[in-house]
């Protein structure tokens, strides 16, 4: 680590990206299950959506407590009012 003139530390940057550029297995089929919630919700995929959701879920949020049963209930009800997502 430098210290420039107004006393500020800088990190060398092949240091800082070897800390940040390596991922492990379980993230990245973690990230890989993200991108897919993302672009099912996106392509008004409910099927391929559902699919992402383990039969067992239950969870409880603002709308149901038996929301892993209504899973796909936000995406209808928003696109029924003429909502879609965009990236």
């Amino acid at each position: 680590m430098k210290m420039n003139r107004a006393g500020i530390a800088v990190i060398p940057l092949p240091c800082a990206v070897c800390c940040f550029a390596q991922q492990s297995m379980d993230e990245e089929v973690v990230w890989k299950l993200e991108h897919s919630y993302w672009e099912d919700v996106k392509a008004l995929d409910l099927a391929s959506y559902k699919e992402l959701w383990h039969q067992g879920f239950v969870g409880w949020v603002s709308v149901s407590p038996l929301y892993g049963r209504i899973i796909t209930d936000w995406i209808t009800a928003n696109t029924a009012r003429g909502l879609h997502l965009q990236s």
